[in-house]
C-alpha cells in the first residue's frame, strides 16, 4: 500500500510503536459518528461479531477462532438511519476478543448454568455495547439496539427491558413462553403460528450456493432466487426464565413476537420463517412491518465487515504482533465506513449529491486531476467512478469491486490531507509574516 521502501518502514513503526493507542486511534471517528447519529434523529444501533482469520501472522498472541487458525473476533456497533436510505453513519463502539487455543475438553459446549456461572462471559458483551450506546446517545436522539440470533440472551433482553432500551432481536431458542391470558406453557413457536397474519408482503430472495462452511451451509441451506410471498404476524408473550438463572432477573419477561413466514414455498425450497423478539409497537400490520424492516437494515453490518475484510484486504496484511495488528484495525474500520457509503450510496441512490460522501476538498482535488470531467455538481456516482479510477479500474471491465475502490479512496483521501496541510501551513506562514 506505501509508496517507497521508506514509507513502508515508517508505518511499520508507527503499528508498532506502543505508544499509539487502539482506543486513541479509534477516538476521533466514534466521536463523529455519535455526532451524526444525534443529528439524524433517528437510528438503528446495529450490534454483531465477525471473525478475523489472520494467517499472515507469525505470532501466537492474537488467539485462535473455532476453527483453530490464528485470528480474533471484533463485535461492532453501527448506526445505521432508520430510513429507507439505510445508510450507515459511522462505529459506534468496537471490542476485540481474543481467545486461547482450546483443549478437545474445553472444545465440548457449555450447559447454561456453566455459562452464567463465568466471571467474564463473552455473551457480556452485547449488553457492554447497548449501555455504551445508550449512555452516548439514549437522551439525545430516537435508538432501536438490532441483533440477529446470537444475541438472544434471556440476560441481554431482561437488561434491556429494565433499562427502557428499544430493540428488535431474531430469536434463536425456541424458549418457553405463553400468551397474557393463557395459564399453561408451550413455546414461542407454538403460541406465534396460532396467531393470525396481519400483513403480508412479496419479497425477492437472492440465491444461496453450496460453496459455504458445513456450519453455514447447515443454517443456510442452498436455494434458488425466486419471489417469496411472506406473511406477518405479532403478538405478545411472556417468556419464562430459564432454570439456570436465579433473581435479579425477572421470572417472566413480557415481549412482543413477530412471525414471519413463507406461505407458498416452493416444495423442493425451505420456507422463510424468522422470529422476532421487540418492545416496538406490533397491534398493526404497519407496526409489525416496521419492525421487520429494522431488522432487515440490519444486513448493512455485514456489508461494513466486507469493506474491512474485502475492500480494505485486513485479514492479507502481513504484521508481527497483536499491537501492530490492532492500530491497523483502528485505522481501517473509518476506512471502511467510507468506502461502503461510498458503494452503497452509488449503487442504492446515485444521483445523491456527491458531497454527502465526499469532502469539498476531496471533490477539489478529483477535478484538479480530472479536469473537465468532474460536474458543477457531481453525484455520488459520478464521484465513485473517478476515485475507482484512481485505484486502476477500467471502465470496460464493469462495476468497480471493492479493491480499486479501496486503492482510489485511499489515495484521494491522501492527497486532500496534503492539500489541507498545505493550506494551513500557508495560512500560518502569512500570519507570520504579518506580526513581523
Amino acid at each position: 500500500m506505501m509508496g517507497s521502501e521508506s514509507e513502508r518502514e515508517a508505518a511499520y513503526r508507527f503499528l508498532s510503536n506502543e505508544r499509539v493507542e487502539f482506543d486513541a486511534v479509534l477516538q476521533p471517528h466514534l466521536e463523529q459518528s455519535a455526532g451524526r447519529a444525534v443529528a439524524s434523529g433517528r437510528v438503528l444501533a446495529v450490534h454483531d461479531t465477525s471473525t478475523f482469520k489472520l494467517e499472515g501472522s507469525r505470532g501466537r498472541e492474537l488467539g485462535f477462532i473455532n476453527t483453530g487458525a490464528k485470528g480474533f473476533y471484533l463485535h461492532a456497533t453501527i448506526a445505521v438511519e432508520n430510513a429507507d436510505t439505510r445508510r450507515c453513519l459511522g462505529l459506534l463502539k468496537a471490542t476485540t476478543i481474543f481467545r486461547e487455543e482450546k483443549s478437545k475438553k474445553e472444545k465440548k459446549s457449555r450447559s447454561g448454568a456453566q455459562c452464567a456461572s463465568l466471571e467474564n462471559r463473552e455473551s457480556s458483551r452485547w449488553w457492554e455495547h447497548v449501555a455504551a450506546v445508550q449512555a452516548q446517545l439514549g437522551h439525545q436522539c430516537e435508538v432501536i439496539h438490532v441483533a440477529d440470533s446470537e444475541a438472544d440472551n434471556y440476560t441481554l433482553l431482561s437488561n434491556m427491558l429494565e433499562a427502557g432500551c428499544r430493540f428488535v432481536i431474531r430469536m434463536a431458542r425456541d424458549r418457553k413462553a405463553r400468551g397474557p391470558e393463557e395459564d399453561s406453557w408451550s413455546r414461542v413457536s407454538t403460541a406465534a403460528t396460532a396467531v393470525e397474519h396481519i400483513a403480508e408482503r412479496e419479497v425477492p430472495l437472492s440465491a444461496r450456493g453450496a460453496h459455504r462452511p458445513p456450519r453455514t451451509r447447515k443454517k443456510f441451506p442452498p436455494r434458488d432466487a425466486r419471489i417469496a410471498k411472506l406473511c406477518f404476524a405479532a403478538m405478545p408473550v411472556l417468556l419464562k426464565r430459564p432454570a439456570y438463572l436465579s433473581d435479579p432477573f425477572q421470572k417472566e419477561l413480557k415481549i412482543n413476537v413477530v412471525h414471519v413466514y413463507e406461505s407458498d414455498a416452493p416444495d423442493a425450497e425451505e420456507a422463510v420463517e424468522w422470529f422476532l423478539f421487540t418492545n416496538e409497537p406490533v397491534t398493526t400490520g404497519e407496526e409489525a412491518l416496521a419492525v421487520v424492516d429494522a431488522y432487515r437494515r440490519r444486513w448493512v453490518i455485514e456489508e461494513y465487515f466486507r469493506a474491512v475484510k474485502t475492500g480494505c484486504a485486513y485479514e492479507e496484511r502481513q504484521l508481527e504482533n497483536r499491537h501492530a495488528w490492532m492500530i491497523a484495525l483502528a485505522i481501517t474500520l473509518p476506512l471502511a465506513w467510507r468506502l461502503l457509503n461510498l458503494r452503497s450510496a452509488a449503487r442504492r441512490s446515485p444521483d445523491t449529491p456527491a458531497n454527502q460522501t465526499l469532502s469539498d476538498t476531496e471533490l477539489a482535488v478529483l477535478r484538479h486531476l480530472r479536469p473537465g470531467r468532474v460536474s458543477a455538481a457531481p453525484t455520488v456516482r459520478e464521484a465513485m467512478l473517478l476515485v475507482a479510477e484512481l485505484g486502476g479500474h477500467v471502465k470496460n471491465n464493469g462495476e468497480p469491486g471493492w479493491l480499486v475502490l479501496h486503492r482510489g479512496l485511499s489515495k484521494l483521501q491522501t492527497l486532500a490531507e496534503g492539500v489541507e496541510m498545505a493550506q494551513a501551513l500557508s495560512n500560518a506562514g502569512r500570519k507570520a509574516t504579518r506580526k513581523m
